[in-house]
C-alpha cells in the first residue's frame, strides 16, 4: 500500500521578553473613556484567588495499527462456516469491515457471491458491476456479471462490457482469468457469433485448462452448430454441481433424448421471473412432445399477472395453428415480434405460418430474413432456404 502523504504545519513563536527595568506611561484616553474608566474604579478592586493548576492529562496511547490480514483471514473462515449453514447472509457484515482497505475489491466482490448464493441476483449484480466497471475491470466481478446477464439473457446489457474486455476475439488479452474468458465465449455463442466463440474456447484448451462451464460452452457451441450427439455427451459429463444448475438441466431438457438423466427443472428462483417463464415453456413443451398440445397451450396461458412474454407468445401462436386457430395463432405470433423484434425464434415461427398456413412465400421470405439478422440459431439453413423461396416464387405479370 502507497504511504500516505502527511501535511506538516509549521507555527513560529514570537517570544515576548518582559525586563521590568523603568515605568512606562501610557497615552491619556478620551474624556469618555476616562469618566467611565473612573466610575469603574471608584470602587476597590477585588483580585481573584489564584486558582491551583489543573493536573496534567494522563497520556493516551496511540492506537495499534488495524491488522487487515488477520481481518480478512476472519472473514474467509465465517463465510466458509455460512456457506455449509446456508446462512450466507450472515456473513455479509464480516465484508462490509474491510470495505475501506487495502482488501476493498475483496470485500464488495464476496459480498457479491454471498448475495447471488442468496438468491438476491439483483443486489449480487449491482456490486459486481461497480468492480467491473472500473478501471481495470476486477476480472473475478465481471465473469460473474457476465454469468447473470447471460442467465437472464440480457444480451444488451453485456455489449458494452464485452468489447472493452475483449476488443480482439482471435487475441484474448494474456493473463485474462480463464472463467471470464469463458463467459466471454458464451455471450458470443448467444450472439451467433460461433467462430470468434470457437477462438477463445480452443485458446482455453490449448493452455490446458479444463473446468465445468468450458465443457458447458463446447456442449452449446457443438448444439449450436447442429451436433446434439456431441452435446449431448459433454453434458452428460459435467459434474453435479454443475449438471443441476437451472439453465443446463433446463437446456439439456429441451434438446431431448436424455431422459431420467437431467436433474429437476423446477429450482427456479421466485424473483427470477424470465427462468420462471422459461421453465414453464419446458413444460409445455414437454406436453406437446407428448402428444397433447391443448394441455401444453393451458400451461404457456398461465401467467403471474403481468403481460405474456415474447417467447411464450409466439409458441402459443404455433400450438393454436397446431389446433386450428388461424386467428389466434396470427394474432400471437403478430404480437411476439411487435413486442420483440430481436427475437429470432418469432420471425421464423411466424415466417413458418405464413408460408403453410397462409400460403405466403414472400412474407414468410421476409421473416426468415429477419430471422437471420438477428443470428437465429439455424441462421444459415434458414437464409438458403429464403433465397429458394426468392427464386421459387412466380413472377408478377
Amino acid at each position: 500500500m502507497r504511504p500516505h502523504r502527511k501535511a506538516l504545519l509549521l507555527l513560529s513563536l514570537g517570544l515576548l521578553s518582559c525586563a521590568p527595568g523603568k515605568i512606562v506611561l501610557l497615552p491619556t484616553p478620551p474624556a469618555d473613556v476616562r469618566k467611565e474608566t473612573a466610575s469603574r474604579t471608584s470602587a476597590p478592586v477585588t483580585l481573584p484567588a489564584p486558582q491551583p493548576a489543573a493536573p496534567p492529562s494522563p497520556a493516551v496511547p496511540a492506537p495499534s495499527p488495524v491488522d487487515y490480514t488477520k481481518r480478512y483471514e476472519a472473514a474467509i473462515a465465517r463465510t466458509k462456516e455460512a456457506i455449509a449453514r446456508k446462512a450466507w447472509i450472515t456473513a455479509i457484515p464480516a465484508w462490509v469491515e474491510l470495505e475501506n482497505s487495502p482488501h476493498r475489491r475483496d470485500a464488495v466482490f464476496h459480498q457479491g457471491v454471498l448475495l447471488q448464493l442468496a438468491g438476491d441476483l439483483d443486489g449480487a449484480r449491482t456490486l459486481y458491476r461497480k468492480l467491473a466497471d472500473e478501471r481495470p475491470s476486477y476480472e473475478p466481478a465481471a465473469a460473474n456479471l457476465l454469468g447473470i446477464l447471460l442467465l437472464r439473457g440480457e444480451l444488451a446489457e453485456t455489449r458494452p462490457l464485452v468489447a472493452r474486455l475483449l476488443p480482439a476475439p482471435s487475441s484474448p488479452p494474456s493473463g485474462m482469468l480463464p472463467e471470464l474468458q469463458a463467459n466471454l465465449a458464451a455471450v458470443l455463442v448467444e450472439e451467433g457469433k460461433q467462430e470468434e466463440a470457437a477462438l477463445l474456447i480452443l485458446s482455453l484448451q490449448a493452455r490446458g485448462f479444463k473446468f465445468p462451464s468450458l465443457s458447458w460452452n463446447l456442449a452449446v457451441l457443438a448444439y449450436r452448430k447442429g451436433d446434439v450427439a456431441t452435446a449431448q455427451k459433454l453434458a452428460g459429463g459435467l459434474p453435479e454441481e454443475t449438471a443441476s444448475l437451472w439453465p443446463v438441466a433446463a437446456s439439456r431438457a429441451a434438446w431431448g433424448s436424455e431422459g431420467d438423466k437431467i436433474p429437476a427443472i423446477d429450482n427456479v428462483p421466485p424473483a427470477e421471473r424470465r427462468m420462471a417463464s422459461l421453465a414453464r415453456n419446458l413444460r409445455a413443451y414437454r406436453e406437446y412432445r407428448n402428444g397433447d398440445p391443448g394441455a401444453a397451450e393451458a400451461i404457456l396461458r398461465e401467467t403471474d399477472g403481468g403481460p405474456q412474454p415474447p417467447e411464450m407468445l409466439t409458441n402459443l401462436g404455433i400450438l393454436a395453428a397446431d389446433q386450428g386457430k388461424w386467428k389466434e395463432a396470427r394474432e400471437a405470433l403478430d404480437e411476439a415480434v411487435r413486442e420483440k423484434p430481436t427475437l429470432a425464434a418469432g420471425w421464423r415461427n411466424l415466417g413458418i405460418f405464413l408460408e403453410i398456413f397462409v400460403g405466403d412465400p414472400e412474407g414468410a421470405r421476409e421473416c426468415y430474413k429477419k430471422y437471420g439478422a438477428n443470428n437465429g440459431m439455424r441462421r444459415e439453413e434458414v437464409l438458403k432456404w429464403a433465397d429458394w423461396l426468392g427464386r421459387s416464387a412466380p413472377s408478377s405479370p
